[in-house]
């Protein structure tokens, strides 16, 4: 996500709002304000934004993209857990559970930066672009694809070994992404109104099943998208 540059001195405080839907048996069924958190300055950063927010069901927590550093609070109580420090302009967080491993996009050091999800230490780095934003792990394929915004491309990255093993031109400059756990990854290309699917080729995948997008996948697009073009980028691990 693009953050606005303002001058002036950062806001002391941030508050983080959650809602939720109301009983089944009201007859609104409107959302409504549960809980309202107060949360602290980044420490060395001249000005606040939070961007990115991912969620870890299985081991309830919230990880919050906020400057210079991730905030992680519990779920069910708002209470800061910790906070993930040292970084310069962080947007999103990935969360590969089974390696035990989080990844954080920083747009301003071009990098992935990578922590250990029991402890919240930083243990290593991976070179991704310079504005790195969207971030996400593909469990399939057991890669991290960090999509590097005005640098138009995405950074692949194997989740266990923290390495790279790819770099992705997606001539645009790449978004929110999503995976749909079957192989394939949604972008949309922010300056060409553009949504982009990559379809990563693994030999572990039997019979082909990440396949080119062909009909279901394309009808998708013009259905549930209203009018905006597909583009299918295929690649292999």
């Amino acid at each position: 996500m693009r953050i606005s540059w303002t001058s002036g001195l950062a806001v002391c405080f941030l508050t983080l709002s959650l809602v939720a839907l109301t009983d089944a048996q009201s007859p609104q069924g409107n959302y409504h304000l549960l809980k309202t958190y107060k949360l602290g300055p980044a420490e060395g950063s001249n000005f606040e934004y939070f961007d990115y927010v991912t969620v870890d069901s299985s081991a309830r927590r919230v990880y919050l993209s906020h400057g210079t550093e991730i905030k992680v609070i519990d779920a069910d109580s708002g209470a800061l857990v910790g906070n993930i420090t040292g970084l310069r302009l962080s947007h999103g967080v990935a969360l590969a559970t089974e390696f035990g491993r989080g990844f954080i996009s920083d747009g301003l050091q071009g990098k992935v930066i990578i922590f250990d999800l029991k402890t919240l230490k930083l243990i290593g780095e991976a070179k991704a672009a310079p504005d790195a934003d969207s971030i996400l792990y593909d469990p399939p394929t057991k890669r991290v694809f960090s999509m590097n915004g005005d640098s138009r491309s995405s950074t692949v990255i194997d989740a266990k070994t923290g390495s790279v093993v790819g770099t992705i031109d997606l001539a645009g400059s790449p978004e929110f992404a999503v995976s749909d756990g079957k192989g394939a990854i949604y972008n949309n290309i922010e300056d060409k109104n553009e949504l982009i699917a990559i379809v990563i080729r693994c030999p572990s995948n039997r019979a082909g099943r990440l396949r080119r997008l062909e009909g279901q996948q394309l009808s998708l697009s013009t259905a549930s998208i209203g009018g905006y073009s597909l583009r299918a980028v295929i690649r292999k691990c």
